[in-house]
């Protein structure tokens, strides 16, 4: 049995100069895979497999989906043969074993060399194979199964990206209203001054000498004396006007601010 493994790991821990795409695996397997090249010296990672759009340039992940193994490219050879033993083509296991299924990312792989015409399989043996069953078994006790997993998981998403369109709309409509709300009212205007006794007799004087000036007939008077009284009729209210007008008390500190 190998050593616990963390989840989600992308790579093996090795490092090296360069690297070459070896083959698609499945996302079930891949971490197996990184530890026996790991044991056998050769470095190696995983890359989620994509599919680039070449006018669009979108990015579309495959269904299912898969990872793209990485090895050191001075070592591809060698990578190859570490892992020559396991299938990772699903549709290449099917293809290979007619009589039944293999286990999930895993079954014999032909072709050691042909003698007399008649090609040679290797298949790994019962020891790997029940290991590699304890894995996958353990995978999907902790996980679910692969498709269900996916399943789930865009289910999921869809959900919380839906609450949050609904959330975030929700919060636009409450700050339109607060927004609303608490705009600002101005005060109603203050009510329209009462005249003065002074300032009411200025006006009656002002009034009644214009129309002393204009029509001096409608009181029965000529035109001179409407002219006379008139103009002192006018200067009258003027006067009453500039002298409701003089200033106020004088405060006893004159420097003690502006006076109101």
């Amino acid at each position: 049995m190998t050593s616990p493994r963390r989840r989600g790991r992308r790579d093996n821990g090795l490092d090296a100069s360069a690297f070459r795409a070896l083959r698609d695996v499945d996302p079930r397997v891949g971490e197996h895979l990184l530890d026996v090249l790991r044991d056998g010296g050769v470095a190696a990672y995983l890359d989620p497999t994509s599919d680039v759009d070449a006018v669009t340039r979108s990015i579309a992940l495959p269904s299912p989906p898969s990872d793209r193994l990485y090895v050191d490219r001075s070592m591809t050879a060698e990578a190859s043969a570490l892992i020559q033993d396991y299938d990772l083509d699903s549709g290449e296991s099917d293809s290979q074993h007619p009589h039944g299924p293999s286990a999930p990312g895993v079954g014999a792989v032909a072709s050691s060399g042909v003698a007399g015409g008649t090609p040679q399989s290797s298949t790994p043996s019962n020891a790997d194979e029940t290991q590699w069953r304890e894995l996958i078994a353990t995978y999907e006790a902790d996980h679910g199964r692969l498709g269900d997993t996916l399943t789930d998981d865009f289910d999921q998403a869809a959900q919380l990206r839906a609450a949050e369109r609904d959330a975030a709309g929700r919060a636009a409509i409450a700050a339109e209203d607060a927004a609303e709300e608490e705009h600002y009212e101005p005060p109603p205007p203050p009510p329209l001054p009462i005249l003065s006794r002074s300032a009411a007799y200025a006006l009656v004087l002002l009034v009644g000498g214009v129309l002393l000036l204009i029509a001096p007939g409608v009181v029965g008077l000529s035109g001179d004396l409407g002219f006379v009284f008139g103009v002192l009729g006018i200067a009258s209210g003027v006067a009453m006007l500039v002298w409701g007008m003089r200033e106020g008390p004088q405060f006893e500190n004159p420097d003690d601010g502006a006076i109101v």
